[in-house]
């Protein structure tokens, strides 16, 4: 019978023993997520793009993180016949089939043309399609003939493979050209069984997505410029620059970022940034910050009469407190692509 009681009270006194341990486990948790807690609200953390939620864009709109869709020319009589009823043409016909606005039907974009002389089918990216119209044919079988990247000549060049993109309830599509050597490229959708072109006024350069917005390669020529008398240094201008200007979406239609010039005083808080490394061997620094906090920062190296310009590309974070550096490109940037040379140095240069 003592036996049975030792028994009784040794397990009881491992039972006390155990919750003991157990509630002060549980003390000890609630501790240190408190103090956790505490030290995230103290902390002075950083934001950067990545942290913010991917899945809504500048304004509330969707972001572009959905899929990614390649679209051939092909030669599809469903929607070329519809061209050939209708039109005299005297070349072949293929057609771009996409659904717009995803609601299980499609609709084309029908080019008339033919395929170029140096297409090689081990670069099919790189292969086009030389062509003189271009149709929109809709759900109901109408047609609509654009002209929208017909902006340097009557005959273009249209690349084989295009892009289309998922962005919410709606596909994107990027029609990319050339005409000789200058870039063209254009994004459409379709809205309440209406076309649009997201991109209208800036139908010039070739467009690319990102995960998070479209590029458009601005082309200028701005990546030498001399000193000559009688002339500018604008109009001296040579060499090509393919110049990437992000946009965003709002209301279906891209728009650029909007940017402002600003004071080398007002990034010295920033100290990833080299500034002096930048300024030691130039003759004129820019500095220009956009809404997606790209800082873009021209320079220009004299060279005797000869002038070199080059930009540095730049992500700051969301504090402003750091920067990462995203690569550097031939030529500048200008804060307003439609005054593209309104930089002072321009003015200050001729003046050397």
């Amino acid at each position: 019978m003592k036996t049975i009681r030792k028994e009784r009270a040794a397990k009881l006194s491992i039972l006390i023993l155990m919750l003991f341990v157990l509630l002060f486990m549980g003390c000890a948790k609630t501790e240190e997520n408190e103090q956790e807690a505490q030290e995230v609200q103290d902390t002075d953390f950083e934001i950067d793009n990545e942290e913010v939620d991917e899945n809504i864009g500048i304004n509330g709109e969707p972001s572009l993180q959905e899929d990614e869709n390649k679209v051939e020319l092909e030669e599809n009589s469903v929607f070329t016949n519809v061209i050939e009823k209708e039109n005299d043409t005297d070349e072949t016909l293929a057609s771009y089939v996409v659904d717009l606005d995803l609601d299980g039907v499609n609709e084309a974009f029908v080019v008339d043309g033919y395929p170029s002389d140096y297409n090689d089918a081990s670069t099919p990216e790189s292969n086009t399609w030389e062509i003189s119209k271009i149709w929109f044919v809709d759900e109901a079988m109408k047609a609509q003939e654009l002209d929208d990247l017909f902006l340097y000549g009557e005959r273009i060049d249209v690349f084989e493979e295009q892009y289309a993109k998922q962005i919410g309830n709606q596909n994107y599509l990027i029609i990319n050209g050339q005409c000789g050597a200058e870039g063209i490229g254009t994004v459409y959708t379709v809205v309440n069984d209406k076309l649009i072109n997201t991109v209208e006024n800036n139908c010039d350069g070739q467009k690319t997505f990102t995960d998070k917005d479209l590029i458009w390669y601005k082309e200028i020529y701005g990546m030498t410029m001399e000193q000559r008398d009688n002339l500018s240094l604008t109009e001296t201008s040579t060499g090509r620059c393919y110049m990437p200007y992000h946009m965003y979406l709002e209301d279906n239609k891209f728009k650029l970022y909007d940017a402002k010039e600003i004071s080398e005083d007002e990034l010295a808080a920033i100290k990833s940034l080299d500034i002096e490394g930048i300024k030691k061997s130039a003759d004129a620094v820019q500095y220009i910050l956009r809404d997606n906090n790209e800082l873009d920062i021209n320079y220009v190296e004299k060279d005797g009469d000869e002038y070199n310009f080059k930009a540095d590309i730049y992500m700051l974070s969301f504090d402003g407190k750091t920067s990462e550096y995203i690569e550097i490109v031939d030529g500048y940037f200008a804060v307003d692509v439609n005054d593209y040379n309104a930089w002072d140095y321009f003015e200050e240069g001729e003046n050397d």
